[in-house]
């Protein structure tokens, strides 16, 4: 009985925050994710010369991490465009836990947006071969006419949806998460969802422009356009980890800046 009581207090939090969130900013970000699923689906249809999936981790790096930044900067800073923070501050549980549940929605949303679009990106391949040619043989086809196919060249190989499906996590999660975090610590410091959601383009645009050029490790498209000088690994890595300190800077912010944050 004691934990349903804990339980559901936590759920009506969680309620409140989705409730606070649903607004022209969301519907947006709800528009990117189906864009982002369609566009990585037919990424064939493109016509770029390169590689369908890598056209689909292009499509997915660079359209998550817009959905990101929309989710991330509204959450964090929707109150403060309704002039109602200061009232954050007057429930019975410390504001810190307040913006980290907005963090952990936000991670919940970003994690399944960037799961349903790699799922829709890698539904529709079918196998591949070496040379086009990886469907299954016709019925009544002589085990010696595959052996000639396979002497000239042209053997089926089966693609695993899952590790399809795992590429194109890994290359979309960790710059989206870093841009979140960006949208959402610029969104309180600048107390205003647009601040967030400018400082979280504003990257994103430099990064498209630059390749890395002034953000090094932290380069945004190392998985999809990689520049030579930085490790796609520890690129990664500090992604998450630079996502990480953003997300406490986020949560310092609103612990120690009510004056600042509560003001009308």
């Amino acid at each position: 009985m004691r934990r349903r009581g804990r339980i559901f207090p936590f759920m009506k939090r969680m309620g409140y925050h989705l409730k606070v969130m649903w607004g022209g900013y969301w519907i947006g970000a709800c528009a990117v994710l189906v864009f982002s699923a369609v566009l990585a689906a037919n990424a064939d249809s493109l016509g770029f010369p390169m590689p369908e999936r890598e056209l689909q981790k292009a499509v997915l790096t660079v359209t998550m991490t817009v959905f990101a930044a929309l989710v991330f900067s509204a959450a964090a800073a929707e109150e403060l465009e309704e002039r109602v923070m200061r009232l954050l501050y007057t429930y019975s549980f410390p504001a810190a836990v307040v913006i980290l549940e907005k963090i952990a929605i936000c991670l919940i949303l970003l994690m399944t947006g960037i799961s349903l679009c790699a799922a829709a990106a890698v539904a529709p391949l079918p196998a591949t071969a070496e040379t086009g040619a990886g469907l299954p043989a016709a019925p009544g086809e002589s085990a010696l006419s595959q052996d000639s196919a396979a002497s000239d060249g042209i053997v089926g190989i089966r693609v695993d949806p899952w590790d399809d499906w795992w590429a194109l996590m890994r290359a979309a999660a960790p710059a989206s998460l870093f841009i979140g975090a960006v949208s959402a610590t610029a969104s309180l410091i600048g107390r205003n969802v647009l601040v967030g959601l400018g400082a979280g383009i504003g990257y994103w645009i430099m990064e498209l422009l630059s390749h890395g050029k002034w953000t090094g490790p932290l380069y945004l498209f190392q998985s999809v356009w990689p520049n030579k000088g930085i490790d796609d690994d520890n690129n990664a890595l500090l992604l998450v980890c630079g996502a990480a300190v953003l997300v406490c800077l986020a949560a310092v912010t609103v612990v120690k800046g009510k004056p600042w944050l509560a003001k009308t």
